[in-house]
């Protein structure tokens, strides 16, 4: 029921986290896979993701602790644009050093009821 060549594991994730909310008060979740991204000029890149999720109270704080565990020390900072499925209020990049390695964000209230944190 999937493409074979998505440009995301967000709907993946989306799907995964409302089956699961309707049976659990509390989960956590992940995905390994290939995004692939146009380049102009050139051929489309195949960029390796790990994408999770947590539903339930406390996803942000567990999803820095995963990030810390993966790559160690990373800061996360405050993202001043959110993108349309990301809580306006509620984003942050995640940064090891001075590179941008990933976003942490719970859904825009208006793509989920409940509470649910992403590490994308």
């Amino acid at each position: 029921d999937q493409s074979l060549m998505r440009t995301t594991l967000l709907h993946g994730i989306l799907k995964n986290f409302e089956e699961n909310r309707k049976h659990f008060p509390r989960f956590a979740f992940f995905e390994i896979g290939k995004e692939i991204h146009k380049q102009a000029g050139a051929l489309p890149q195949e960029i390796p993701h790990l994408a999770a999720g947590y539903y339930g109270d406390g996803g942000l704080t567990e999803l820095t602790r995963l990030a810390e565990c993966l790559v160690g020390r990373v800061e996360i900072r405050p993202t001043v644009a959110t993108r349309p499925f990301e809580h306006p209020q509620r984003s942050a990049e995640v940064l090891a050093g001075s590179q941008v390695i990933g976003r942490l964000f719970e859904f825009h209230p208006d793509w989920v009821e409940g509470r649910a944190a992403v590490l994308d």
